[in-house]
């Protein structure tokens, strides 16, 4: 009888260690949190927070810090940070906003959302910004920041005071490459290669034949005109569409050539400088922080030789907001794995052939004279 007791006894305590062990494990469950999945388009980004069918609507909070110190190690507070164009805000999906607190610590569906968009006119003076540019190896920047997310008991929950149960905290760098690849031809642009947006941003640009007291961007009918020995071609460069709606601007033209089959090549734009040949005009000043960047060139008289068409390929580098010369950078441990990247352009345009006539007599005038004075003064026009 004794040993039974004992026995007993026993019994009881394992039954009621293992019923403890239970009820943690169970609490645990419900308050669970799990990596956030991640998406960014444009300006904006959303970090999507899975929670347990115990969490009902109230009970998710978030807050936004610098990085890598976060909340929990020294970061400082992005709350009073002035850099959104729409203020960050917590989504709650219909499942968590409708849906009743279970005793489940089941993930079935319920989801918060932190939705923010950032305003590329203040974010280069942000501390959250970074330029991350090397000399001769194109543009760019990361915005990086810290968010932490957490979920909380609540007043009708019957807490007096509502403390925090549980968090995550996640470190976001928006990689964007500014600088973009180009080629022009006959003189207007489109991309072979649309790149895919990810956290990872590439902005593309796009050159066109413009004229030299206009930005627009010439007519059909101009464009298809064979261009003649002499004449000055006019290219203008801005981002695409939907990088002008993210509030990019132009940085520079870093680079310029214009090319005729394999063997005739010519510089336009060197390191964001008019080429030393003394055919192109171009000033870097006037092109950062504008929308369109512009430089003017006349072509070597090889290129005229025959009847035929004349490419053109760059190089271009963009800056978030118009006024400073900024690039941002950074680093995430929640980042999308596609590399930014350049985009092609090509860009085509017929020149005629310069054809020298023959004397007629003392008071004729040669073709080929009358081409050098053309192109004489296509240089003046130039300097």
């Amino acid at each position: 009888m004794k040993i039974s007791a004992i026995l007993f006894a026993t019994l009881t305590s394992a039954v009621s260690a293992n019923s403890d062990q239970r009820l943690l494990a169970t609490l645990a469950e419900k308050w669970n949190l799990t990596d956030p999945t991640f998406s960014y388009d444009s300006n904006s980004f959303n970090l999507t927070f899975p929670v347990t069918d115990f969490i009902g609507t109230g009970m998710s909070n978030f807050s936004l810090w610098t990085a890598p110190g976060c909340q929990s190690d020294g970061g400082t507070s992005l709350t009073t940070d002035d850099v959104w164009s729409s203020a960050p805000r917590l989504v709650e999906n219909t499942d968590l906003s409708t849906g009743s607190s279970l005793d489940s610590g089941a993930f079935a569906g319920r989801n918060a959302t932190i939705v923010a968009a950032f305003d590329p006119q203040k974010v280069s003076t942000s501390v959250i910004y970074n330029d991350t540019s090397v000399t001769g190896q194109g543009a760019s920047a990361q915005i990086r920041f810290c968010m932490r997310f957490g979920v909380w008991t609540t007043e009708a929950m019957g807490v007096t005071t509502p403390v925090e149960v549980n968090f995550l905290e996640t470190l976001v760098t928006l990689t964007v490459n500014l600088t973009s690849g180009f080629e022009i031809g006959a003189i207007n642009v489109a991309p072979k290669n649309r790149l895919v947006r990810t956290a990872n941003q590439a902005y593309e640009v796009r050159g066109y034949e413009c004229s030299a007291g206009s930005f627009t961007e010439l007519s059909t009918a101009d464009k298809d005109r064979p261009r003649n020995q002499g004449e000055i071609i006019h290219v203008c460069v801005t981002p695409q569409a939907d990088a002008l709606t993210d509030g990019i601007f132009m940085r520079s033209v870093d680079k310029f050539e214009f090319n005729r089959d394999t063997t005739i090549r010519q510089s336009a734009i060197e390191d964001n400088a008019a080429a030393g040949n003394l055919l192109t005009t171009y000033t870097p000043a006037d092109c950062q922080g504008a929308k369109v960047c512009r430089f003017s060139t006349i072509l070597f008289a090889q290129f005229y030789a025959t009847p035929g068409q004349v490419a053109g390929s760059g190089t271009a580098s963009m800056q978030f907001g118009g006024n400073a010369r900024r690039q941002l950078r950074a680093e995430r441990d929640l980042q999308a794995a596609d590399a930014a990247g350049t985009a092609e352009f090509d860009l085509n345009f017929q020149v005629a052939q310069a054809e020298a006539q023959s004397d007629s007599g003392a008071g004729s005038t040669s073709m080929g004279a009358a081409v050098t004075m053309a192109a004489v003064a296509a240089v003046a026009a130039l300097l």
